[in-house]
Order: C-alpha cells, then structure tokens, then sequence
C-alpha cells in the first residue's frame, strides 16, 4: 500500500467533494417562524365570510314541544268557589319559520326569529252533583295560533365541526284574533264556558349547538336546540287566569284566557352564515 498522507489543510478527505467556504456575506439567512395569526375572530370559516368581525346568518326552524298552563292555588272569584275548579292545562307547541342572525367574531350574537306557532292546552273537568253525588267529567280545549317573535341574545363557542351555544331573551306572542276551544262530553254546570286570546311575552331561554357542514364555498349549520318559556305575569289566582260575566254579582260565563305559563320546544334548522 502507498504511504498515506493527511490532505492539505481545508481540503477534503479523500472520496468526499471539495468544500469551499461561502463567498462573503452569501451564507444563508435563517427563516424568520410564520407569524401567528392577530384575528380575533373564534371563527373557522372565514375564507367564505364577508368579514372576520361580523358574521350574517338566514336559516329556516321548526320545532315540537309542549306548552302548560298550572292550576292556581286560590281557587275564589268574588270570594266564592265556582264548580267545576279551574284546572290545570297541558298540550302541543308546535313552530315554524325564518331566522336571522348577527355575530360578533363568532361569540356573541343577536338572533330574531319570525315564526307560525300554535299551542293548545287540554283539560278534565270534574262536576260532582252534590245532592246525588254523580260525577260529570269532560274535556276543554283551548289553545291559539298566531306568531311568535323570540329576539335572543346568544354565546357561543366556536368549534371547527360543533359550536355550542346558550340564549336568552324576551319572546313576544301575538295570537289570532279567534281562539280555539272545545268541550268534550256534557257540562251541566250553570256555567257558560269560553275563551279568549291576548297579546303576551315570555321569557325564553336554552342552550343548543350548531353542526357545521363540511362544504368549501358556503358556511353552512344545522342548529339544534331545546327552548324554555316561561310568562312572569301570569297569577297564582283563578280571577287572573280568566275573565267573568256579569261584571257584578253571580258568575254565569267564565272565558279563559289561552296564555301560557310554560313551554318547552326541541327546534332543529339549516342556516347560512356570510
């Protein structure tokens, strides 16, 4: 073998390329980190938003639920008891309709709601003869349709595939002019049985959450959510849950009046966020 000798100084070993160093000022300047992101909008979608503060939204919901009316504790009108009692009221709560909505950087909005509503309560009364002791029962109905108006201040957390959310505001109920009412089987009392409607706000609130669909050129969600009603002005005696004629001495009509006290509606919706 031939002698081995070190390379020159700064020359390679053998089998390995030259190096040289890099002319003056040439080396490579290191890349600064991406810088992060200063939005403070909690959107994920605002490539397709017409801004990253605001948000816009317009949806169609519809929702089944129940609506009630208790029975009042005082059960005097004029400081007397009036056979049947007045009772306690249970049925349907159905709506449909528009939605329209602002957000603020995706945590905190105003939502408006138009809706075609209807809500009906069912009853059993009881009339119990007191010389023979037989008892009559039959059934009242009285509900309404008409429209409600829900304004919901509403937080939100926003998720990439879920967001939700909580709300709560005033929900104005504006009935038609025609109440519905029925009777079911015979009553035998002395009194003439109605009702009426009357214009009313409940107190609204729930929580829910938004399925976001995973569509590139349009932000569109599917909002679920459960919603509370609940009337404060409503009292706790007979003599404020209905009206009575004569205006004076001896009740022969009592009209019920078809506001609830309570409802409670599971909604579902499609709506488009710009």
């Amino acid at each position: 073998q031939p002698p081995s000798y070190p390379p020159p100084y700064g020359q390679p070993q053998v089998g390995q390329p030259p190096a040289y160093p890099s002319p003056y000022n040439t080396h490579v300047q290191p890349q600064p980190p991406a810088a992060a992101s200063t939005t403070a909008s909690g959107e994920t979608r605002n490539d397709v938003h017409l801004s990253e503060a605001v948000t816009f939204s317009v949806g169609v919901m519809g929702g089944v639920g129940a609506a009630f009316i208790d029975q009042p504790s005082d059960q005097s009108v004029r400081g007397q008891r009036l056979e049947p009692e007045y009772p306690g009221f249970a049925g349907l709560n159905t709506n449909i309709g528009l939605s329209l909505e602002l957000r603020v950087l995706g945590y905190v909005g105003v939502e408006l709601d138009i809706l075609s509503a209807s809500r009906e309560g069912n009853a059993d009364m009881t009339v119990t003869n007191v010389q023979s002791g037989a008892r009559n029962v039959f059934v009242v109905r009285i509900g309404h349709g008409g429209i409600q108006v829900p304004l919901l201040f509403k937080v939100a957390a926003p998720g990439t595939v879920i967001t939700p959310l909580a709300f709560i505001g005033p929900m104005f109920v504006l009935p038609g002019d025609e109440p519905d009412f029925a009777l079911e089987g015979i009553n035998n009392t002395p009194l003439t049985l109605t009702a009426h409607n009357e214009d009313y706000v409940m107190f609204a609130f729930g929580v829910g959450v938004e399925f976001n669909l995973p569509i590139k050129a349009l932000d569109l969600r599917i909002p679920l959510n459960v919603r509370g009603g609940y009337y404060p002005g409503q009292g706790d005696s007979r003599e404020e849950r209905a009206s009575y004629t004569p205006a004076a001495g001896a009740v022969t009509e009592e009209s019920y009046t078809t506001t609830f006290g309570y409802t409670v509606t599971g909604n579902v919706g499609l709506a488009a966020h710009f």
